[in-house]
């Protein structure tokens, strides 16, 4: 990153009366929030989608921005000018995700508050769980106020309606204070409704499947401790907080540690009920937030996310130090987003305190993914699209057996989900080979295939070598999609068609070969053959030398002229044994028809070892051209004096003499004369 191109002053006037930036009309204090980021590559600065910026040049180099009021009309520092400071990174095309981690994906619903007698909170639920279902996560957690008031028809409406969540989704919970209230009374709780329908474990729950991947969630009750005064507020006790303590230390080598409960750990306080936070106990929830804040063996945050609700607004924090006193203070620092609700930790690894909007009030949910150290979570309200990147298939070409030598290329197909992709990954490695990384073009805009741009070279590679493939899409909210495929490189036993190619004659005959190229001791083989039967006709298949010095069973096939097949050519080594050396398995003999081009197919081959097992084979078929030279009599592909004598031999017998022969009649005049000779004598000295 090169340095700024601005001086040290750049001035913007944000002022915030609605009076303006005029010079000395308002004497009191003014401040503005200006939120904005500036585009290195054009010069550029925008704001978020609240705050509208104008841009006033007046042909000179200062460019000011405000978000209210009129700009006092000077050039120069002032009063009602304020420096504006910018955090600037240049981001290359660099993929927060590393090949080696698992993406996981969790949904966050909270205060869903539902009531046997109220159809609104079912809806309202019901809408959130359809976009559950498209969004697939790992995991659910639901963090508290599950019903309004503990009672056995509102719990049971609940527990109805979460059926509806595909099975194959994780769901875990975390108890709120509307969950153990009795009849709606804040001062009287009873857990027995809760640990009866939900889960008999209502505090200090630990989800460690995913641990395999690096991430671990635990569960606190946040609820307010006896005696109750005020529910609205929670609380965390000692016993809890050395749970905490030994659990962090426990699951130390976690890639994220997930916090979750129900009351917030910040929060603006409510204009009604006061302060929602775990306010009940300041000395616990300081050492709370001290064990959570506690840097990691990377010097990250020991706890990544405490996620909860209650207070049924978005809000995401940061605590921001101490106060005088030495307490954290009841407001933390709050975090604007890039964009409405979208948050991402790439750059800063702090504990994120992070209340969630309500599904009663908003059919609100938060989605959150995990890879790595990194996090990004933003909130969606229901009915919406799944903001989720999708893979559906990854393809290895030609297939996922790979002949050493040969080049490999990886295909997928890619949907980037409501926001498109940003640009999508492929990583392959083995046992021997660290990740490697190579880039991937889109091939088809319209079904959304991407190819690598560079094949992967196999001939670097060891026989045997499995080879793993990731492909990983990152969309333009950062969230990733990861698809898994395999191949494996061997080197095959060849079997060829030999010569491969080759020019005959109208009227030869000729010989093919099967031949084989062991890579291992091989003990038997069959294969069926296809050729042009309006060209060539088989004279006969016979034995090969592949198995000699042995005794041997063989079987020349079934002979159809007709169809242009030989099936069931087969043969195999008596009594055990098996042969690793290059040599024919069958010796076919052709007759030419007629001109043309015929292919000489294999098929239904097989090859087998000394141990009855199938071999990995890669087949090189042929093919034969038949041309009419008819003047190369003997077929040694020199016109000479010697195809001169085998006309003459027959100088002057006529068709239905004894002495005829239909080759020598070159003309095709029924007689063999010096017409017959003046052909041979035309292409006299060829070589073909």
């Amino acid at each position: 990153m090169e340095s700024d191109f601005w001086s040290d002053d750049d001035l913007a006037d944000i002022s915030s009366h609605t009076g303006g930036g005029k010079d000395n009309n308002i004497s009191s204090d003014r401040g503005a929030v200006f939120m904005a980021h500036y585009n290195i590559e054009n010069n550029s600065l925008w704001g978020d989608k609240v705050i509208t910026f104008l841009e006033i040049n007046h042909n000179k180099s200062e460019v000011y921005y405000y978000t209210s009021g009129l700009m006092d009309g000077s050039y120069y520092r002032d009063e009602n000018d304020a420096s504006v400071s910018f955090q600037i990174w240049y981001e290359e095309e660099t993929m927060h995700y590393a090949p080696d981690e698992m993406p996981i994906t969790i949904t966050q619903i909270t205060d869903t508050h539902i009531s046997a007698t109220d159809n609104r909170s079912w809806d309202n639920l019901e809408k959130v769980i359809e976009d559950i279902n498209k969004i697939q996560p790992n995991l659910v957690l639901v963090t508290g106020d599950l019903v309004d008031g503990a009672s056995s028809e509102n719990y049971k409406k609940f527990v109805q309606i979460m059926t509806n969540i595909s099975s194959g989704i994780d769901v875990e919970y975390i108890v709120g204070n509307h969950d153990i209230r009795i009849n709606g009374n804040p001062l009287q709780h009873d857990y027995a409704w809760y640990h009866y329908y939900i889960t008999p474990q209502s505090d200090k729950v630990v989800i460690d499947k995913y641990y395999k991947y690096g991430y671990v969630f635990l569960g606190l009750d946040s609820n307010e401790k006896l005696p109750i005064t005020n529910d609205f507020n929670g609380e965390l006790n000692e016993t809890q907080l050395d749970w905490l303590y030994e659990e962090l230390n426990y699951y130390n080598k976690s890639k994220q540690i997930i916090v979750f409960m129900h009351h917030p750990v910040f929060a603006e306080n409510d204009p009604i009920w006061g302060d929602p936070t775990i306010s009940d106990n300041l000395t616990a929830k300081d050492k709370f937030i001290d064990y959570c804040i506690q840097p990691d063996k990377n010097g990250y945050s020991k706890v990544s996310l405490v996620l909860t609700g209650h207070v049924h607004l978005n809000g995401v924090w940061e605590e921001n130090g101490k106060d005088q006193s030495g307490r954290y203070p009841k407001i933390g620092k709050k975090l604007v987003p890039m964009e409405i609700g979208y948050y991402n930790n790439f750059y800063d690894k702090k504990t994120k305190f992070i209340h969630t909007a309500s599904v009663i009030d908003y059919k609100a949910y938060r989605v959150i993914q995990l890879y790595g150290e990194n996090a990004v979570y933003r909130t969606y309200f229901a009915p919406s699209d799944n903001p989720l990147p999708s893979i559906e298939n990854v393809t290895v070409f030609p297939s996922s057996v790979i002949n050493w030598g040969d080049k490999v290329f990886i295909y997928a197909t890619v949907n980037g989900g409501k926001s498109g992709i940003k640009f999508v990954k492929c990583f392959w490695s083995s046992d021997k080979i660290k990740w490697n990384s190579l880039k991937m073009e889109n091939i088809n805009p319209t079904l959304h295939i991407y190819k690598i741009i560079s094949p992967i070279n196999t001939s670097t590679l060891s026989l045997g070598e499995k080879i793993f493939i990731k492909v990983a899409a990152e969309n333009w909210d950062n969230y990733v999609a990861v698809g898994n495929a395999t191949f494996t490189v061997i080197n095959p036993t060849l079997v060829n068609i030999t010569p491969c190619w080759q020019q005959v004659n109208v009227n030869d005959t000729f010989v093919v070969n099967i031949t084989v190229t062991p890579t291992l001791p091989i003990a038997g083989m069959q294969f069926d053959l296809h050729f042009n039967a309006s060209l060539l006709e088989v004279v006969s298949v016979e034995e090969g030398n592949l198995f000699a010095g042995y005794s041997t069973f063989f079987s020349n096939g079934s002979i159809d002229n007709e169809n242009g097949t030989i099936k069931d050519v087969y043969g195999a080594i008596l009594g055990g044994g098996g042969v690793n050396n290059y040599g024919t398995f069958a010796k076919i003999t052709f007759k030419a028809k007629k001109e043309g081009f015929s292919y000489l197919n294999l098929s239904d081959v097989v090859v087998g070892d000394a141990n009855a097992q199938p071999v990995e084979v890669k087949i090189n078929n042929g093919s034969v051209e038949i041309v009419a030279r008819l003047w190369d009599l003997n077929g040694d592909g020199t016109i000479n004096v010697l195809d001169l004598i085998i006309v003459a031999m027959h100088f002057g017998a006529t068709e239905g003499n004894g002495n005829y022969a239909k080759e020598a009649d070159l003309n095709g005049d029924g007689v063999i004369n010096v017409l017959d000779l003046i052909v041979v004598a035309m292409h006299f000295g060829e070589k073909y």
